[in-house]
């Protein structure tokens, strides 16, 4: 019986996730991240339909529905930053949003929250290829990110990063800072989640500004960790390495790490500003601060 009630349920919200993410090919330019996100539903829907079917079939025991319910958790744990994505209300004001936005629309805010598409850049606003022709006191980049450096001795761990901005390259593990996260705390979450290492007492020693010719800004501030617990673990977005400090593979890295990092790991407080052309570094600003509190 209770095999019967879970393949019809499963089948109805396949179908139903499925005719949804029909509607969902519409809006791709501003929803392809949710239109993955309930394709990732509905393979949920797909495994327990399936389950319910093989066990009518075979007359087993419905005990074993325990295997697709772990299956859907771990699932559904891993990729939570890829499958919760929907929101009720607006990321900026906190309005309640209309169904259009929450399903549609990735960046989850309300028609007066997010900004016009920004015009076509002309041959008069041309993208900058200098740090001196960038308004910095007003610059607002589109993602705040982090990264964190942990440092074992005379040795420091980095990846092969294998998503996102940047993949291919050696990195340190890193990310986007989430809705009401610290810089700090965003640094730790993604420590544990790419590399299995929870760096202790993160301190910022560098904040970089970057600003690329294709209209993307990007704001990153650099922690580093002088003590961790776990034992480095490869994930889906990065394949973690020690490596020591004078051995740094700068050619495999972006061209800034070379200027910044060695300050960096020196103990220096250091602020960057950045053009780049997709991987080329185009112009750099660097100086020193104090501090950062």
């Amino acid at each position: 019986m209770i095999a019967q009630v879970l393949q019809t349920v499963s089948l109805v919200i396949l179908m139903a996730l499925l005719v949804f993410n029909l509607t969902q090919r519409r809006h791709l330019e501003h929803g392809e991240q949710k239109r993955f996100a309930s394709l990732g539903f509905s393979g949920i829907a797909l495994l327990w339909y399936a389950a319910a079917l093989v066990i009518i079939r075979f007359s087993l025991i419905e005990i074993l529905f325990l295997v697709p319910a772990a299956v859907s958790a771990l699932v559904t744990y891993r990729f939570r930053k890829s499958l919760f994505l929907f929101r009720l209300h607006c990321a900026g004001c906190g309005s309640l949003l209309r169904i259009s936005a929450t399903l549609y629309h990735d960046d989850n805010l309300c028609g007066e929250c997010r900004e016009p598409a920004e015009p076509a850049k002309s041959e008069e606003t041309a993208a900058p290829r200098d740090v001196s022709e960038v308004a910095w006191e007003k610059w607002k980049p589109d993602q705040d990110a982090v990264t964190c450096y942990i440092v074992r001795g005379d040795e420091v761990l980095l990846i092969h990063k294998k998503t996102g901005l940047g993949a291919g390259k050696v990195n340190a593990p890193g990310g986007r800072i989430e809705s009401g996260e610290s810089a700090a705390d965003a640094a730790v979450r993604e420590c544990v989640e790419e590399v299995g290492l929870t760096p202790h007492s993160v301190e910022k020693r560098a904040d970089l500004s970057f600003e690329f010719t294709d209209g993307f800004s990007l704001h990153c501030s650099a922690f580093f960790a002088y003590s961790h617990t776990g034992t480095p673990t490869e994930s889906d977005e990065a394949d973690p390495f020690w490596c020591g400090i004078e051995q740094i593979p700068f050619p495999q890295m972006w061209e800034d790490d070379a200027i910044w990092l060695p300050l960096a790991l020196k103990g220096e407080y250091v602020e960057g500003r950045f053009i780049f052309d997709g991987d080329r570094m185009l112009s750099k600003e660097i100086r020193m601060v104090d501090s950062f509190d």
